[in-house]
């Protein structure tokens, strides 16, 4: 009875030490080519769990993920200031009201307004009377009833009247004074600020009794089209970006939903020569977002082609990408890679050795092997 029981045990310890001997072939580390390997028996398992590709090569669309912000596009923010000095005698607006184009602002007050007008009542008088005045001694100078020299002083006095009258009209439409509207006994003395476009009043920089002038800006008003995305990049981001590029960009309120424009001006900044300024303009007109708010910007760069492998084919362990040969007599080594950016569930491949360029990659099974070769080795490099 003992001598049965010490058979049995002795045959159970010869399976499974025969078993244990078929779970790997070999396993070592290759001094020559600085890689951990496991090697298997044809009979083994885990050989049926394990499939393989290559490197594909392919056109490999890069992407520039970062963040931004939208500003007002300058060809649509006005900076509204008085046409001449002046008082401001009442207010019509406040920050942050919308406006529409044509709403006045202001009037602003100034007793040079009625000079101007005058002055142009009187120049117009003179227009009419020189006019006349040339006409006939033109006509005389034909008759030779008067001397060249009379009619080219009247023909002096004329073009001068006629141009100071025009110079005056111009300065009226200025001012927003109509001309065809002044009368001696309606001279007016305020003039209107209006708005010049439709938006919101973003600054407003004068209150009652102020005296205000061209170079001291009323109000800012922003419109409610023509935005822009604003971005900032240090120059290695920018190497495979130019003008005209495409983007999408997405608001913190709306992050499911992305809307298209592209690249319009790319250029260092003056103070940083490092980092680069982005604008691209907003092209959905319907949509109107808020002045300052940030954005989650993805820029197309250039399309170039690359080697790619399936996600699934690439470890990722401490910072660093691996993935899994397979060579001969079915061994499996591991190998560090240089990856890039994962897009569309392939990671592309930005150097490795010349010699697997063609060698066979495991799929399936990669993360098994990869802690079979970690537990047989102790330690990965």
């Amino acid at each position: 009875m003992v001598t049965e029981k010490i058979n049995i045990l002795l045959i159970l310890m010869l399976f499974l030490c025969n078993s244990c001997s078929h779970r790997y072939k070999e396993k070592k580390f290759n001094t020559d080519n600085n890689r951990y390997s496991i090697c298997f028996d044809d009979k083994q398992e885990i050989l049926k769990e394990i499939t393989t590709t290559t490197l594909t090569k392919q056109l490999f669309q890069d992407y520039i993920e970062c963040s931004g912000t939208i500003k007002p596009s300058l060809k649509n923010q006005f900076v509204v200031s008085a046409p001449v000095q002046g008082f401001v005698k009442d207010l019509f607006t406040y920050t942050g009201e919308y406006v529409e184009k044509g709403k006045t602002l202001a009037l602003i007050e100034n007793s040079e307004y009625i000079s101007i007008q005058e002055n142009y009542l009187v120049t117009k008088s003179q227009y009419e009377y020189f006019k006349e005045d040339f006409k006939r001694q033109g006509e005389l100078s034909l008759e030779n009833a008067t001397s060249l020299k009379v009619m080219q002083s009247a023909q002096n006095e004329f073009r001068k009247t006629e141009a100071k009258l025009y110079s005056l009209k111009k300065t009226l439409d200025i001012i927003g004074i109509n001309c065809d509207s002044i009368r001696p006994d309606h001279l007016r003395s305020t003039i209107e600020i209006k708005a010049p476009i439709s938006g919101k009043v973003n600054m407003l920089n004068t209150k009652l009794g102020i005296f205000c002038s061209s170079e001291n800006p009323i109000c800012e008003i922003t419109g409610t089209t023509g935005q822009v995305i604003y971005l900032k990049l240090n120059k290695s981001q920018v190497i495979n970006i130019n003008t005209n590029r495409p983007m999408e960009f997405s608001i913190s309120t709306k992050p499911e939903k992305f809307f298209k424009t592209k690249i319009f001006s790319l250029f260092p900044m003056k103070d940083d020569p490092d980092n680069f300024e982005i604008y691209a303009d907003i092209q959905n007109d319907s949509e109107c977002f808020n002045t300052g708010i940030p954005v989650n910007v993805k820029i197309s760069a250039i399309i170039d082609s690359a080697y790619v492998l399936p996600n699934e084919a690439i470890i990722s362990v401490n910072n660093k990408s691996y993935g899994i040969l397979k060579t001969e007599n079915n061994c499996f080594s591991l190998e560090e890679l240089n990856t890039g950016k994962s897009i569309d569930k392939k990671t592309r491949i930005i150097s490795m050795p010349d010699n697997i360029r063609n060698t066979v990659f495991v799929v399936n099974g990669s993360q098994m092997l990869y802690q079979k070769i970690k537990i047989s080795n102790k330690e990965i490099r």
